[in-house]
């Protein structure tokens, strides 16, 4: 959904973002290897001399690291930075380990020798940071970054209707338009939404956002294409900008059914064209599902038009609603167009014809939702014979 919300990660999810976050933060580490292995000699250091500092500062260090690898959001990467400063930390004292062994390696009889070991540690822990900042500095360099800039110009030169509402997805995506309209005064009459703009359920992705937006009878625009959305609203293109005009079910569908799936989702019709069948054909079956309950996992729905010997000569899997609108977002009551297209066979063998389909969801292995389902297909779409 973005980068504004978060939800518990799966193991192999999990795993991942562990190993995104160790290679992070050897990344971001000065001097990488060398800045590793002083922050190391800084927690033996404390094990030695200071174990209630170390379980203070280590506590804290996990902590970070534990939370960031659960929670899985798209700007992760600036939740490190507490992290990044433990480290720091800790490499600061492995410094002063350093110079105070060097210093009594040394002896004070040699005070050249033990000056210079005392100078060592600081042109060290000098170098570092200025190394680190000559290595990435072109990488992090964001003076000339215009983009966010660029790309509101272009959204802002469309013909967008007066009081508009415009949405998106991605916080970050919208919070230009508010420095450009609170800032630079441009187009104060736009508002613009995204997911936990507010903490309620109202507001809690991008289509419940749609939602409360239709409800102010103002004009409501996405900002960008977010496909699945079309699963739940009516959307029009308008140059770059794509606009809700309503909910995507306005009619009955062509053929009415009333088919339960494990008392979790209903199918209450279908749309079937074109209106007789050839071969070679392009065919578009149109599912309408009611959620009766709040849906747990991201179905994938599937649509096999079969021949009398059971012979699939058509067939399409999809996860109705994409990343944007995917069944777990899906609410109890509401009807959902859910659309598959696919070609049939040269060789559409012998009819009656019949529309396999059904839910199923293959993580960890798959299993259907209920039991798969078929459909009659009209006479009227039956070849003629």
């Amino acid at each position: 959904m973005g980068r504004c919300s978060a939800a518990p990660s799966a193991p192999r999810q999990t795993w991942g973002s562990a190993e995104f976050g160790a290679r992070l933060f050897i990344a971001e580490v000065p001097a990488t290897w060398v800045g590793l292995g002083l922050g190391l000699s800084g927690v033996i250091g404390l094990a030695i001399r200071s174990r209630p500092l170390l379980a203070l500062t280590g506590l804290a260090f996990l902590t970070v690291a534990a939370f960031n690898v659960l929670y899985a959001i798209g700007d992760i990467f600036v939740f490190y930075i507490p992290a990044y400063l433990i480290w720091i930390l800790w490499a600061a004292l492995g410094l002063v380990a350093i110079s105070t062994l060097l210093s009594g390696a040394v002896g004070q009889r040699q005070p050249r020798a033990q000056a210079a070991a005392a100078l060592l540690p600081c042109v060290l822990a000098l170098a570092l940071p200025v190394g680190s900042l000559v290595q990435h500095y072109a990488r992090l360099d964001r003076s000339r970054d215009n983009q966010a800039r660029a790309t509101w110009q272009t959204i802002l030169a469309e013909p967008i209707p007066q009081d508009a509402i415009l949405v998106s997805n991605d916080r970050d995506e919208m919070v230009p338009l508010w420095y450009l309209q609170y800032v630079e005064g441009t187009r104060p009459d736009l508002t613009g939404l995204f997911p936990l703009i507010q903490p309620a359920p109202d507001w809690s992705d991008v289509g419940q956002v749609i939602l409360s937006a239709l409800q102010s009878d103002r004009p409501v625009l996405l900002i960008k294409s977010m496909p699945g959305l079309e699963t739940r609203f009516q959307i029009a293109d308008t140059g770059s900008l794509e606009r809700v005009t309503g909910p995507a079910v306005q009619n009955q569908p062509q053929t009415p059914v009333d088919l339960d799936f494990a008392g979790a989702v209903r199918l209450t019709g279908y749309d079937l064209s074109p209106a007789q069948l050839h071969p070679g054909d392009e065919v578009e079956v149109t599912l309408y599902w009611q959620p009766l309950q709040q849906l747990r996992a991201d179905y994938t729905t599937f649509v096999h038009l079969v021949d009398a010997a059971g012979v699939v000569i058509g067939a399409s899997d999809h996860r109705p609603g994409g990343v944007y609108y995917p069944t777990s977002l899906w609410r109890t009551g509401d009807v959902l167009r859910d659309s598959h297209t696919f070609t049939l066979t040269t060789d559409l063998s012998r009819p009656p014809y019949t529309i396999e389909t059904g839910l199923y969801t293959n993580e960890p292995e798959l299993q259907h939702l209920g039991r798969p389902e078929r459909l009659e297909v009209p006479t009227g779409n039956q070849p003629a014979g």
